[in-house]
C-alpha cells in the first residue's frame, strides 16, 4: 500500500520518462491512499490508474495529545507548517502592522529570503510539545499556503495544522484548496481566503482577533468534528480494510508475511 503525500505534485512537474517511471511503480503497488477526495480525483486523471485501486482514507490526528485549552485573553496569531507550500511571505505581508504579535513555526528554508516584521517572531523545527504549548497560546492558527498549480509541496499542504488546531480548539484561517474541502466547513469550523492574497488574509485574522465569540465558535466547532471524523484511531480504522483487500490481492497474509 502506498500513502500519496505529494505524488500529484511531483507528477505535475515530472519529465516524460520520469512521470512513465512513476505510472510504472504506482502500477505495481497494491492500494494508493490518498488523504482527500480531490487528491484522487487529481492522481486518476494524471496517471490513468484503475480507481479501484486509488482509495481515499480521511486523515486524523490524535485529539488526546492536541487536547482544548482555555482560549487565552491575549494570545498571538501563529503560522505552522515545514511543507513546501507553505507561503509565509503572503502571511508576513497580511500581519505587518497588526497590533499583535505573530509567531511562525517553520524551517529555516520556509523563510530564507524573507525579511520578518518586527512584531513576527520565528521558532524553527520545535517539538510537539513546545508546538502543543504554541497552539494552547493563541489567538489563531494561520495556514498560509500557495495555490494548487505550485509545483512543490505536498498536494493537501495543510491538513496536520489544521486538524492539530481544530484539535486544540482554535480558529483556524487558512488557503483555499480543494484537498483541504474534505476537512473544513467554511464559516463554521475556519475561515478560508484565496490562495496568495495578503488582504484578504489579514482581514479574516482581523475578524478573528475583534470577535472573541466566532473564535471560540469555530473552535468548539472544528473540536467537535475532530472527535467525530478525524481521531488517529477513526484513520487506522480506514486504513485497516484497504490494506487487508491489497495485501490479500498481492498474496500476503495478515501478519504481513508473504503468501504461500
Amino acid at each position: 500500500m502506498l500513502l500519496n503525500v505529494s505524488l500529484c505534485t511531483t507528477y505535475a512537474r515530472s519529465s516524460g520518462p520520469r512521470r512513465r517511471f512513476l505510472r510504472a511503480g504506482l502500477r505495481a503497488a497494491g492500494a494508493v491512499v490518498c488523504f482527500s477526495r480531490a487528491q484522487r480525483r487529481r492522481l486518476l486523471a494524471q496517471t490513468g490508474l484503475p480507481p479501484g485501486r486509488v482509495h481515499v482514507a480521511l486523515l486524523g490526528v490524535d485529539e488526546r495529545f492536541y487536547a482544548p485549552a482555555a482560549p487565552p485573553e491575549d494570545g498571538y496569531v501563529l503560522a505552522v507548517g515545514r511543507d513546501l507550500a507553505r507561503d509565509y511571505g503572503t502571511f508576513t505581508r497580511a500581519v505587518a502592522g497588526l497590533p499583535r504579535r505573530s509567531i511562525v513555526v517553520a524551517s529555516e528554508r520556509n523563510l530564507r529570503g524573507l525579511r520578518l516584521p518586527d512584531t513576527v517572531e520565528a521558532r524553527l523545527d520545535v517539538s510537539y510539545p513546545e508546538l502543543r504549548s504554541l497552539y494552547a497560546g493563541a489567538a489563531c492558527v494561520v495556514v498560509p499556503t500557495r495555490g494548487e498549480s505550485h509545483l512543490y509541496g505536498a498536494d493537501c499542504s495543510g491538513q496536520t495544522v489544521l486538524l492539530d488546531a481544530m484539535a486544540m480548539g482554535r480558529p483556524a484561517v487558512l488557503s483555499e484548496r480543494t484537498t483541504l474541502d474534505d476537512y473544513v466547513q467554511q464559516g463554521e469550523t475556519a475561515l478560508t481566503v484565496p490562495p496568495e492574497d495578503a488582504g484578504a488574509l489579514r482581514s479574516a485574522i482581523e475578524r478573528l482577533l475583534d470577535d472573541r465569540a466566532l473564535g471560540e465558535a469555530l473552535g468548539s466547532a472544528g473540536r467537535r468534528l475532530v472527535e467525530t471524523r478525524h481521531t488517529t484511531r477513526q484513520l487506522a480504522g480506514r486504513l485497516a480494510p484497504i490494506l487487508l483487500a491489497a495485501g490479500s490481492k498481492q498474496g500476503v497474509d495478515v501478519d504481513g508475511s508473504a503468501g504461500a
